[in-house]
């Protein structure tokens, strides 16, 4: 008798248990979408401004396709937000956030001049980059830092408008090493440079040079000198005069869930590169 009472009381408690983690977890999970912003849906159509930048963007057969933009769309589908998709340079993506023409762009870095006419997401990625040169031209380019190279001569072919790090742009602001950068408006020209000997090196990825490949064919091959440039971390950057702090803290909170989701720890690229 005992036993079954204490038997009757155990399912009652089990029961009781199991309907208080139920309403917990609804609870949680409200209170998560309720974190989110509600965005009126006129706003709700998002300008992204992009250029060509394999394997994170470049031309498809419906619009520009890549590991950047498959990330954009995981994270604007999860706010419930449509993207379209403006092509510009680097330089005029730049323009059009400050001038309002486009909402975001990404593969930004963060700096004060540029927090004057935009805002900033979290950082979802690390960039490094490698100085890259044609191959078979290593040996030519012997020295143990960037300013020992470019007092030899090493002309550095760089994005119009791009930035490159503290180390570098410090550099760059010195007179003496004026005429050993280049800018360019195309990531592409930069290659097309390289490959035609107008410049001795770039700063670039080497799976992004393996990218371009399949788009322009080079006469050269190209390979990394042992001198490596930490950028720092990537954001999206959005403008100041088309959205809010309400709508980038809405971008943040759904770019944590894809974080968090499956595909996006199962996704090889995001987990060996990002």
């Amino acid at each position: 008798m005992v036993l079954k009472i204490f038997n009757k009381w155990s399912i009652v408690l089990l029961i009781g248990i199991i309907l208080l983690l139920l309403q917990y977890t609804s609870s949680d999970s409200n209170q998560a979408k309720e974190q989110l912003v509600n965005i009126p849906s006129q706003q709700c159509t998002l300008k992204l401004g992009w250029t060509d930048w394999p394997p994170y963007l470049e031309p498809g057969k419906e619009g520009p396709k890549g590991f950047q933009i498959e990330f954009v769309q995981w994270i604007t589908k999860e706010m419930g937000c449509d993207v379209t998709y403006h092509k510009r340079t680097w330089e005029e993506n730049l323009k059009a956030i400050e001038n309002g023409d486009i909402d975001f762009l990404g593969r930004a870095s963060k700096f004060s001049e540029r927090e004057m006419y935009a805002h900033f997401s979290e950082p979802y990625r690390d960039d490094m980059l490698a100085l890259m040169v044609r191959e078979n031209n290593k040996h030519n380019y012997t020295a143990e830092s960037l300013i020992e190279l470019l007092d030899k001569g090493f002309i550095i072919g760089v994005l119009r408008g791009g930035y490159f790090g503290e180390e570098v742009e410090a550099i760059r602001q010195n007179p003496k090493y004026a005429k050993n950068f280049i800018q360019y408006s195309l990531e592409n020209d930069i290659l097309i440079a390289l490959d035609e000997k107008l410049i001795d090196g770039i700063f670039e990825a080497p799976f992004t040079i393996d990218s371009a490949k399949r788009q322009t064919v080079f006469k050269h091959q190209f390979e990394k000198l042992p001198i490596k440039i930490l950028i720092g971390q990537l954001h999206f950057m959005f403008s100041k005069k088309t959205t809010s702090e309400e709508m980038v803290k809405n971008f943040n909170l759904a770019m944590a869930t894809v974080k968090r989701s499956k595909a996006y720890k199962e996704h090889w690229f995001w987990t060996m590169i990002l």
